[in-house]
This record gives C-alpha cells, sequence and structure tokens, in this order.
C-alpha cells in the first residue's frame, strides 16, 4: 500500500516527555497534538500497564461507557522507545497541559470545597456505572471541561486494575465488586489530598 499524507505512520519517533511515572512515560505524539503515547521505561519490566489499559478501554466500550472522564485508548504505534500504546492526550482549556487536582489545590486554582466536590462528582459517576478506578494518586485525576464547558475530572491513569489477574477479571464480571474498588480509591484519594481534615 502506498502510504498517502492521511495515513498514521507505521514508526515515529518520540522527543517531547509529557510525564513519568514508575512504569511508563508518557510522549507527546509528533504529528498528533490530540494524542499521546505511553511506553514502558527503559531497564523497567513492568506489570503489562499498556496491554490492561487497551483491554479495559476495551471493556468499557463493550457496556457503552466512555466520555469526557475516561480518555479514549487508540491502539498501538512502534516508536524508537518500543511498543507505543497511544491514548487521546486530555488538555485542559485552550490546549493547555492539564492540571491534576493536587496541583490545582496547591496552587490555589481550586479551594479545598471545590475540589472536593469535582472529587465526589467524579466518583459518584464512576460507582454508578461500576468503572473500576485503582490508584488514589491526587496527580491521575486532571481537569478537564465537558461538552457543555463545565469543570470536570478524567483520570489520566489507574483504571482498571494494576495486574490482568482474578480480581481483574471478577471486578469486570461483578459490578457489585468493582463498586468496592472504586469506593475504596475514592476514601483513600480523599484522605491524601486533605490529609487535614
Amino acid at each position: 500500500m502506498i502510504q498517502t499524507s492521511a495515513d498514521p505512520p507505521s514508526f515515529i519517533s518520540l522527543s517531547h516527555v509529557l510525564g513519568r511515572g514508575n512504569e511508563r512515560i508518557c510522549w507527546a505524539h509528533p504529528f498528533d497534538s490530540a494524542v499521546c503515547v505511553k511506553t514502558v521505561r527503559p531497564g523497567v519490566k513492568g506489570r503489562g500497564q499498556n496491554d490492561l489499559d487497551l483491554h479495559y478501554y476495551q471493556v468499557l466500550q463493550a457496556r457503552g461507557i466512555g466520555g469526557p472522564r475516561i480518555p479514549a485508548v487508540l491502539g498501538w504505534v512502534d516508536t524508537d522507545q518500543g511498543r507505543g500504546l497511544l491514548v487521546e492526550r486530555v488538555s485542559g482549556p485552550d490546549g493547555a497541559s492539564p492540571v491534576s487536582v493536587a496541583k490545582a489545590l496547591q496552587e490555589g486554582r481550586l479551594s479545598p470545597d471545590q475540589a472536593r466536590k469535582l472529587i465526589d462528582e467524579a466518583f459518584a459517576w464512576f460507582v454508578a456505572r461500576a468503572v473500576v478506578v485503582s490508584d488514589s494518586n491526587p496527580e491521575h485525576l486532571v481537569l478537564r471541561q465537558d461538552g457543555v464547558g463545565k469543570d470536570i475530572l478524567a483520570v489520566v491513569d489507574g483504571l482498571g486494575g494494576r495486574h490482568l489477574d482474578l480480581r481483574y477479571r471478577l471486578r469486570n464480571w461483578v459490578p457489585w465488586y468493582a463498586k468496592r474498588k472504586s469506593r475504596k480509591t475514592w476514601r483513600e484519594l480523599l484522605r491524601m489530598a486533605f490529609p487535614a481534615q
């Protein structure tokens, strides 16, 4: 097949880091500002988080669950950093980098009451739909706007689980179990975000 300018490249070189976690690096896509690429950090064995992210997104899609709180997972691409997972790049107003709820609190962009309301709204949405949020790190919840310009929180890491194991499978099969996990994460997140309360 002859590649046209509309065809996505089958191999890309990555140069601009958006963020680093314990296991993965998130890169800006070199040709598409609406997409980021997650790769495994060099020298890290990892737990297959990219595989889990793609699988869980497909599970949610099969259940008809999506929207601005859950960035779309778009598939794989080969990169100079190894196989990368293409993910919708969450951005703030005017295309700026998103701000985590932790940073927004620290910088005074959100009052504690505003942050608590956004967290509670987000987790009420996740629990009602049996969406598993498995990581209580407040850096993984970022501000973005929904379709009508209202501030909401989106989860950029920590959906589904930490391992493709029996617990992960059970949470996909049993809504009560999924809801219980997200409620636990909700409580842990509130303790981390508001330690003095």
